[in-house]
């Protein structure tokens, strides 16, 4: 994955929209393990600088407010760095110890789309929303939201769901820890949307979710990425797994963010 020049690589955001979240409940989930909902937003041009602002305050808050009475184990608030053509302007995820525990974040819908206040969706509105689980994810001992870059990578998969998860876990996850191990990612998500099949074949079925440390970090990532590799290439397996990559997914640009950090995660 290459991510210089940065401002070049904000690109196919849309690939981040799919089907909706009633047509996912319809179909066949994985099982009542850990699942997320990750949600996208947009706002127009004239309302984004505000919609960033009411997030910064009421809306974080509430969402904080949420986490403390237990609707979901995690959330992450992602505000896009820059505009970007057709893209999206802010991504929410919400993670849950099982899919069942999903349930609660309808009761929110009914009052609060997306989990935004009458008084935000004049401000921005959810575009789509997501039913994913988390394939691996790991964070370092110590990070801080509010100096990190976030970049989303979305991936359409091309093979089906026991290949990837085997590409995935043997060539994808030990280069995102090597990462983290060498001080540029403080946390990674590697998330499967579900269903798995996409037979509109427009949206992604794979999702990183890099959180660098700073835009340090994040400049110097190449540099990381190839060292990392080049000790990974030793290993016969992972090196089998490199070579066969073309034929597992297709990238579909990154997008930058940055995070609103709810109160209770300032400075973690």
């Amino acid at each position: 994955m290459k991510l210089s020049p940065p401002l070049a690589a904000v690109v196919v955001v849309a690939a981040l929209s799919m089907c909706a979240f009633p047509q996912v409940l319809r179909a066949q989930i994985r099982d009542n393990g850990p699942a997320s909902l990750i949600i996208t937003y947009k706002s127009a041009p004239s309302k984004r600088a505000e919609f960033r602002a009411y997030m910064e305050s009421k809306g974080a808050a509430q969402f904080a407010r949420w986490r403390t009475d237990g609707v979901f184990r995690e959330c992450r608030i992602l505000f896009s760095s820059y505009v970007v053509n057709g893209g999206i302007d802010m991504a929410v995820i919400l993670d849950f110890d099982t899919f069942a525990a999903s349930g609660r974040w309808k009761e929110i819908e009914r009052k609060c789309p997306g989990g935004i206040a009458p008084d935000g969706l004049a401000l921005g509105v959810p575009d789509d929303t997501i039913l994913a689980y988390p394939l691996d994810r790991a964070e370092a001992p110590r990070r801080d939201p509010t100096r990190s870059a976030f970049v989303l990578a979305p991936y359409q998969v091309t093979v089906d769901m026991a290949k990837y998860e085997a590409y995935a876990r043997g060539y994808v996850v030990p280069q995102l820890k090597g990462w983290i191990a060498d001080g540029a990612l403080a946390s990674y998500a590697v998330y499967i949307r579900q269903p798995y099949q996409n037979p509109e074949g427009r949206a992604w079925t794979s999702l990183l979710v890099l959180e660098y440390s700073d835009m340090s970090a994040l400049a110097r990532s190449n540099i990381v990425k190839d060292e990392v590799r080049k000790r990974l290439a030793a290993n016969p397996e992972w090196k089998a797994f490199s070579d066969n990559k073309q034929e597992m997914r297709k990238a579909q640009g990154f997008l930058f963010l940055d995070a609103i950090v709810a109160p209770d995660n300032a400075g973690r």
